[in-house]
């Protein structure tokens, strides 16, 4: 019977899985564009393409291909139009940061379908995520038969995965999310096996598979560290938890005395280099106006002034193109009568700013302008002193529109997806000099320059150290993996109702209590009905669910486009969602009275396959009906 079982919720999952590769519209899964673009690539050129190459014909027939098909009829979408004339045309994010593998197997497996056109062979590329998505399930089926657990608790470990139709609609999709999942079902078996009975065998596999996810998917590579987490758990007991109380308080005080040894700088802030002498390096003062910082530039006896400069990232230029802007903040020096400059604006070639007399009282300054629509370059500009002093900057603002002159404006931590309707958006970031991050060291940054460049581990250090920053995303952070690891699909705009989420978060709360009630068991060792599952095994288990969830959670961190900000997808969990359903379903089942348990997990798997079949009919099918498809 088991057997049989397995058979008929392998089968609903590849019928779940295949619908959504078969009805979604083409191009309407996240980031499908750029992906597909990745695997076009590699078979026209015949080898992997650097980040820089492209080929405007290969984009051109895929921009071409999304305004046939309707890419732009959402009513969600705030996305214009391609120009297919546009010489600078682009379809979104560089996937080329990612690593190659699954676009090479994309590639080779696609390539009878090269004289297709460009739709068919998106959908031939889903049908290899069809592929590797059963696979996937079948993987899990031979990995929660290891794990020894009672029947009624495996079949709703599986009904739970085949019918979520958020993971459907990912693993249908062309993503390297897809081999992802897979090879993190695979990272975690091994893990588990070796901690169980460790042998030189699975210490191989163990390694190999670590080096297969380095090069599937980089956001894979966190959790790749539940392999050696499996050898520490492999060790007797007493050994196991001083040995990982050692690694742990090394890592955090590796972690302190890096940030105390490594220089500092300000973030945000780069100092103009024909205009500051070697060594110069911006500063933070304690002569403050506003919290516990300002700018401090200090012009020398000889020689010119320091000057400081933040350029507008792009994505935000294109907004403010054609409109009014100010530019203003507090001023003051080290003593009276100092001619200084104002913060100037730059666009293109141009330099707004005025002279002003300054003392050693803050003075409110301000300039306003209109940018020309063409503008190119967008700069704001600290410039130190004209004569021998020192001067500060402190609360700068620059907004679109007019100033209010004071301190109304939000200080310019927050994106504009993070403020409050109707507040003015800041777009001046560490506004008030606060924020100092540890400079990293060119030989590491260069390491990573293929996946991460220097200025994106700049704005990722800057966000870990900004506490408002923090306080505004977390909660909401939270919320959107829980959502989206249930519900949410396409490119993040389409959603089941609120109350779908209302009533999986109490399933899932009720879950959560009993896991905790689980573990508190296997600590302390008492006996009790665990649904069979070893020791060990459980908390391997928990292990894997906080790498794959904290790894989600905290990626929220690393903002790939300066200017706009993008939360961390509910799919980036996925590569926990196997040992994340196994505590959700074991905590369930140890809250039911003993001679109720197979009816509530039936009762738990009845209602997942009711919204997995809600979620396809109210809110997929309605939304995918509104392209141009035949449905």
């Amino acid at each position: 019977m088991r057997k049989y079982a397995d058979a008929l919720l392998l089968l609903l999952w590849v019928g779940h899985v295949l619908i959504y590769a078969m009805l979604a519209p083409p191009w309407q899964h996240y980031d499908e564009p750029t992906h597909f673009e990745y695997i076009a690539l590699i078979r026209k050129l015949d080898q992997i393409p650097s980040l820089e190459v492209h080929d405007h014909g290969v984009r051109r027939a895929i921009a071409a291909s999304m305004l046939e098909e309707g890419f732009f009829a959402s009513p969600h979408s705030e996305l214009e139009p391609f120009e297919l004339d546009d010489p600078e045309l682009t379809l979104g994010f560089n996937e080329r940061t990612h690593p190659a593998l699954y676009y090479w197997l994309a590639a080779t497996l696609t390539t009878p379908f090269q004289s297709k056109p460009v739709v068919d062979q998106l959908r031939a590329a889903r049908l290899l995520s069809v592929l590797l998505a059963t696979l996937f399930f079948y993987s899990v089926v031979r990995l929660i038969a290891k794990l020894q657990l009672a029947s009624d608790v495996q079949s709703t470990i599986l009904a739970t995965l085949a019918f979520n139709p958020a993971l459907a609609d990912t693993m249908s999709s062309v993503n390297s999310d897809v081999l992802a999942n897979l090879v993190a079902v695979w990272l975690f078996a091994a893990s588990l096996r070796f901690a169980q009975r460790p042998s030189w065998r699975w210490l191989v596999v163990g390694l190999s598979l670590m080096l297969l996810a380095w090069n599937v998917k980089r956001m894979l590579v966190p959790f790749a560290l539940i392999v050696p987490l499996g050898w520490l758990m492999s060790l007797p007991p007493i050994y196991r938890w001083r040995i990982g109380a050692a690694l742990g308080l090394g890592l955090v005080f590796g972690c302190y005395g890096a940030s105390q040894v490594l220089p500092r700088k300000l973030a945000a802030w780069t100092s103009v280099a024909a205009n500051y002498e070697p060594g110069f390096e911006p500063q933070s003062t304690t002569i403050v106006r506003r919290g516990t910082a300002a700018f401090q530039l200090d012009r020398p006896v000889d020689g010119p002034g320091p000057m400081l400069e933040q350029e507008i990232a792009p994505f935000l230029r294109k907004d403010l193109a054609g409109q009014v802007l100010t530019l203003s903040g507090w001023m003051r020096t080290d003593r009276e009568g100092i001619l200084g400059l104002t913060p100037a604006l730059q666009y293109n070639q141009t330099v707004v700013h005025d002279s002003i007399y300054l003392g050693t009282t803050w003075k409110y300054v301000s300039i306003t302008t209109r940018i020309p629509t063409d503008t190119t370059y967008l700069a704001v500009r600290l410039s130190g002193p004209l004569s021998h002093a020192t001067i500060f900057y402190d609360s700068l603002t620059l907004i679109a529109g007019y100033a209010p002159g004071d301190d109304a404006t939000p200080d310019g931590e927050l994106e504009k997806a993070l403020l409050d309707q109707g507040v003015p958006q800041n777009f001046l970031r560490n506004s008030d000099a606060e924020l100092q991050i540890p400079l990293v060291p060119s030989a590491m940054s260069g390491l990573t320059s293929r996946h991460i460049d220097a200025q994106s581990i700049d704005r990722m250090l800057e966000k870990a150290v900004n506490p408002e920053w923090i306080r505004a995303v977390y909660p909401r952070q939270a919320l959107a993996l829980f959502q989206g690891f249930w519900g949410v699909f396409g490119w993040g705009e389409i959603s089941v109702s609120a109350g779908w989420f209302t009533a999986i978060g109490l399933l899932v709360g009720l879950g959560l209590v009993g896991a905790m009630r689980q573990s508190y068991r296997f600590a302390r060792q008492t006996p009790g009905d665990l649904a069979h599952i070893q020791p060990i095994a459980w908390w391997m288990i928990c292990l894997a669910v906080g790498l794959g969830w904290a790894m989600a959670f905290l990626r929220v961190h690393l903002q790939p486009i300066q200017g706009a900000f993008i939360w961390s997808f509910g799919r980036y969990t996925f590569v926990a969602v196997v040992p994340s359903l196994i505590i959700l379903v074991v905590g369930l089942r140890s809250l039911f009275p003993p001679h109720l348990r197979r009816q509530g997990l039936v009762g738990m798997s009845v209602f997942l396959g009711l919204f997995a079949s809600m979620a396809l009919i109210s809110t997929l099918l309605p939304y995918w009906t509104a392209f141009k498809v035949g449905l």
